[in-house]
């Protein structure tokens, strides 16, 4: 189960959904998910790999410095990015809405549970060309003590929807996404 906004997120992607695909960016208004922005980030795809479009303040303030334009994979520790690149390739290819269950660490070794969400959306050209983000903290970010979030760890992938089933057991049964 997840965290009631996390899962508001997906309800409302879910929602946007037409048929198999993942719903458009143009169907997606922000303003639906208005008190939930601080915590959205955007990433885009690319021959480039994936860089973060945009965030909310609470995920530039969560991480200590802007992030537009810094690639996604850049927030989480080395050993994490691997998990962190193919669950946006599950999202993607699996056209359904992920969660990474994260934790995120201080350089003085605080430690903040996290949910990341990554929900796909097709832009213009008829191809996902974004992931929608969340940034939803699981325990109370006053462990924190303002001290900026240096790495993610991800925990545990959760492919939240019921799209292609057989990706889906992939992802679950190896951890990993097999191309």
């Amino acid at each position: 189960m997840f965290h009631t906004n996390t899962q508001r997120v997906i309800d409302y992607w879910r929602s946007l959904r037409t048929g198999p695909s993942a719903p458009s960016r143009a169907a997606f208004d922000p303003m639906v998910l208005h008190k939930l922005l601080p915590q959205v980030f955007m990433v885009g795809r690319g021959a480039g790999g994936l860089p973060l479009r945009l965030a909310g303040d609470e995920v530039i303030q969560l991480h200590g410095r802007s992030l537009r334009a810094a690639p996604f994979l850049s927030m989480w520790a080395s050993p994490s990015r691997a998990a962190a690149r193919d669950a946006a390739v599950a999202a993607v290819r699996g056209v359904e809405p992920v969660v990474i269950m994260t934790e995120g660490r201080t350089q003085a070794g605080d430690r903040l549970g996290l949910e990341i969400l990554l929900a796909p959306l097709v832009g213009p050209s008829g191809v996902v060309d974004r992931l929608l983000g969340l940034h939803q903290p699981t325990t109370g970010t006053d462990v924190l003590e303002q001290r900026p979030l240096h790495e993610l760890h991800a925990r545990l992938t959760v492919y939240a929807g019921g799209g292609d089933a057989k990706l889906a057991a992939s992802v679950a049964e190896t951890g990993r996404l097999r191309a």
